[in-house]
């Protein structure tokens, strides 16, 4: 009994700064982390826009009472909103930081930031729409379709239209090559496309719709007309300004374009089509084709959004031996390769 009682005496009198291993662990408070749910670098920002921001907290050893919010060198200010709109920006880069607040009054030292830039939203221009005609060789002569798109350049006139024919079957057609082919297979294997590649002739208009079959060259220059009536009231984002000229031998083409309305990030391609109207073809009927694509220079990527920016582009090029230069053209466009929309389109001209 008396060892007994020694022990406890011998316990009772530790001082705590000698007594650590008998006190539990304190943990300290851990801090909050804050993300953005909602940013506006993910978006095209213009002048004058309301921009929606949302962002969250988190505290795995206890709750976020509320947040604090800093607009470019504005002070913090508390909030227990999980979202705000900052209306009406203005040009320039700008940030708005966040940082959650626990329930012990701890702040996130590591703020969530979303960094953003306001530009000028510019104007649309005037379309150029693009119009692409598909044969093979049970339509490779599609007459009814040349006539309406004949018919209907005449009417917006080729500085308003730009049509480019491309024909499929290359060991059968001597219009067509594997270049060709594989632009038709292209546009067919879009899985948004509805219709059927035995449906010929097939037009395409400004890469999103297509219109099928040509019953009449009447009833088809209405069909196309009404697409292109829709493309022309939307305008476009972008300037082409074509430079170049084409010989007996060979052709160059400048292509100036411009960003004149702000863009979102996407893979856009500058694509261009060396064609050839007023071919005649004797075997065994005697046949006239225009339209026909000669040749197809390398794509170029464009990777431009922001307004006032501008690129540059030249390709060079071989002419047919047996073709004449003085019906050939250049139709220079630039397509989404994502969504197929051709969102501008111009026309060297050689005359």
């Amino acid at each position: 009994m008396i060892k007994a009682i020694r022990l406890v005496l011998v316990a009772a009198i530790c001082i705590p700064a000698a007594c650590d291993w008998f006190e539990e662990p304190v943990e300290s408070n851990l801090h909050p982390e804050t993300r953005f749910l909602e940013c506006a670098s993910d978006m095209a920002v213009d002048e004058g826009d309301d921009v929606r921001f949302e962002w969250a907290g988190s505290d795995v050893d206890g709750t976020v009472s509320r947040y604090e919010c800093a607009y470019d060198d504005s002070p913090w200010t508390s909030t227990a909103e999980q979202d705000t709109v900052i209306a009406d920006v203005t040009l320039g880069e700008h940030t708005l930081r966040v940082r959650a607040v626990d329930d012990h009054g701890d702040v996130d030292p590591t703020p969530a930031e979303c960094s953003f830039t306001v530009t000028k939203p510019g104007s649309p221009v005037d379309r150029v729409v693009h119009l692409e005609l598909f044969t093979a060789v049970w339509c490779r002569h599609c007459p009814k379709a040349e006539i309406a798109l004949n018919s209907l350049l005449d009417e917006y006139g080729p500085d308003k239209l730009s049509v480019i024919g491309f024909h499929d079957t290359p060991d059968r057609d001597p219009f067509s090559t594997e270049e060709t082919e594989a632009r038709i297979d292209w546009h067919f294997n879009d899985p948004n496309f509805p219709g059927d590649k035995d449906v010929l002739p097939t037009v395409v208009i400004d890469g999103l719709r297509y219109v099928q079959g040509a019953v009449t060259a009447g009833e088809a220059e209405s069909y196309y007309r009404a697409e292109i009536e829709l493309r022309v009231a939307l305008g476009s984002p972008l300037s082409i300004r074509t430079e170049g000229e084409i010989g007996a031998s060979s052709g160059s083409v400048t292509a100036t374009i411009k960003v004149e309305a702000r863009l979102d990030e996407a893979d856009r391609m500058v694509r261009f089509a060396v064609i050839e109207d007023d071919i005649f073809f004797i075997s065994p009927w005697s046949l006239e084709f225009d339209f026909v694509t000669r040749d197809l220079p390398a794509d170029e990527p464009f990777g431009l959004v922001a307004v006032g920016d501008s690129i540059t582009v030249e390709r060079q090029f071989s002419v047919h031996g047996l073709s004449n230069p003085d019906h050939m053209d250049v139709i220079v466009f630039v397509q989404d390769m994502t969504t197929r929309e051709v969102l501008q389109s111009a026309r060297l001209r050689n005359e």
